[in-house]
C-alpha cells in the first residue's frame, strides 16, 4: 500500500513549498500536488497545496545553529500539534567541501536511514 501512494505521489509531481521567516530561523513546508493524477489526467505541474489540517510540516533551526547547518523537522497530521519527526545536518557545504557534522554523519549506524 505504501509503495502505491508513494508511485501516485510521482504521477501526480508531488512536491514541496520551502516559505521561511524573515530571520531564516524556522520555514513552513507546504505539500503540493496534482490531484487529477487520479483521474488520469496528465498535468505536468503541482497546482494544488494540500491543507495544512489533513498534514503539515515545518523546520526550524536549532538553538545551537546560527548558520543553517542544523534544523528540526516537525509533522503534524489531521490538525494535531507538532511532533519532532528527524534531524536535518549539513554533511557537505553547497561548495562540495565536508560540513559541520560530516563526522557525525560517518557514524551513523546501518539500520538508520540516512542520505546526503
Amino acid at each position: 500500500l505504501r509503495c502505491f501512494f508513494m508511485n501516485l505521489g510521482r504521477f501526480g509531481a508531488y512536491t514541496y513549498r520551502f516559505t521561511f521567516s524573515e530571520d531564516y530561523r524556522r520555514a513552513d513546508i507546504d505539500t503540493m500536488g496534482n490531484p487529477l493524477a487520479l483521474c488520469c489526467i496528465c498535468l505536468p505541474c503541482a497546482w494544488v497545496t494540500i491543507p495544512k489540517c489533513c498534514f503539515a510540516f515545518e523546520m526550524v533551526q536549532t538553538d545551537d545553529s546560527t548558520d543553517g547547518t542544523s534544523w528540526k523537522r516537525n509533522n503534524s497530521r489531521c490538525g494535531s500539534d507538532f511532533e519532532f519527526y528527524y534531524d536535518l545536518k549539513e554533511v557537505y557545504t553547497p561548495e562540495g567541501k565536508v560540513g559541520k557534522y560530516h563526522d557525525e554523519f560517518k557514524a551513523v549506524p546501518q539500520q538508520v536511514m540516512a542520505t546526503y
